[in-house]
């Protein structure tokens, strides 16, 4: 595990554990408490099948082992969550114009050593109802092609997976 923010929350089981013995003894009724074990264990395979879904894409662990020395930019928290760099998150709730634009911007003016962009999960979604995004998503994606390297592709279904690096920066992976 790269982050190690999940630690933090451990100290917070104790109390969830009592708030939940506390909340079950309220309630008198077994069908209930049948019921919200049912949908409790139901998140909990959810949860964990995402987790494992991850581990098939190598786009995910691409990074993972590899010497960072700059911030990296970042579609997917996922790609993110593996790698010990500082990363810089291009997606948001949203993107639009105003976004690509300014990603635009920030990849002209600094070294990144490497850029990671899905199409599917990733944040560089554009809303149907504004044209005008697509537009500036196409010059972000040329302005990255043009001053990176692509190093990595792949395709999955319908999503497509590019890891950029710029090759002044990229080091070798550490063995």
């Amino acid at each position: 595990m790269a982050h190690k923010e999940p630690r933090f929350t451990i100290l917070f089981l104790p109390y969830l554990s009592i708030l939940a013995a506390k909340g079950l003894s309220i309630i008198k009724n077994k069908r209930t408490i049948l019921i919200l074990t049912i949908l409790l264990t139901s998140i909990f395979f959810a949860i964990n099948f995402e987790i494992e879904e991850q581990e098939w894409n190598p786009y995910y662990t691409y990074l993972e082992n590899k010497t960072i020395n700059t911030e990296i930019l970042v579609s997917n928290p996922k790609v993110a969550y593996r790698t010990e760099a500082i990363s810089l998150p291009i997606y948001l709730p949203w993107f639009n114009a105003s976004q690509a634009d300014y990603w635009k911007e920030q990849i002209e003016f600094h070294d990144y050593q490497y850029i990671a962009i899905d199409t599917c999960s990733g944040g560089i979604i554009c809303n149907p109802e504004e044209p005008e995004c697509e537009t500036a998503k196409e010059q972000l994606i040329q302005t990255i092609k043009q001053t990176y390297t692509l190093e990595y592709y792949d395709i999955r279904g319908d999503c497509e997976y590019f890891i950029y690096s710029n090759n002044s920066k990229t080091s070798s992976t550490v063995a």
